[in-house]
């Protein structure tokens, strides 16, 4: 993916979370309900985030497939 559309796609993403919270502020949007279950798999989430972006391992791909399995790394650096 090219810089100008990570670009494009990291703006988008931010001003729907945006959006969504001030909906959510204004109390137009529920606040969902997560069980025991979502608390472990953020949990296990943020652990791996972690790890991946440390490690790179699987040459970024194993960072990459958190978000989704076809999800590409780029290494800019």
């Amino acid at each position: 993916m090219s810089g100008t559309m990570s670009n494009r796609v990291s703006l988008l993403v931010c001003a729907l979370t945006i959006a969504a919270a001030a909906i959510w502020a204004q109390g137009r949007l529920k606040q969902p309900n997560l069980t025991a279950l979502d608390y472990i798999e953020i949990q296990q989430l943020m652990t791996a985030y972690g790890h991946y972006i440390d490690t790179c391992s699987n040459n970024g791909y194993d960072y990459a497939d958190l978000y989704t399995p076809d999800g590409v790394f780029v290494d800019k650096w």
